[in-house]
């Protein structure tokens, strides 16, 4: 995995400034780059499939997204497409 900066010198996740992020939600926060967790699946998917495999690829999130804590994007798409 890639730890990405930018000018200023800060932490950026999926294109975002993690300070920015920070000072937007609050802290302690958990944030994902979900075009990462998509490219990871489509790795996985790929070489499953190179090999013939049955498989299934699961994720799990450690908050509960029913919880009054998470703030996300309405999801539009699966996550491995």
């Amino acid at each position: 995995m890639k730890i990405e900066t930018n000018a200023a010198g800060h932490l950026v996740i999926g294109g975002c400034d993690a300070l920015t992020l920070a000072q937007q939600f609050g802290t302690p926060a958990y944030v994902y780059d979900v075009a990462a967790i998509r490219a990871q699946f489509r790795a996985f998917a790929k070489v499953f499939k190179a090999h013939h495999a049955k498989y299934a690829i699961s994720y799990a999130s450690k908050l509960s997204p029913q919880s009054r804590c998470t703030k996300s994007p309405p999801r539009s798409t699966p996550m491995w497409t």
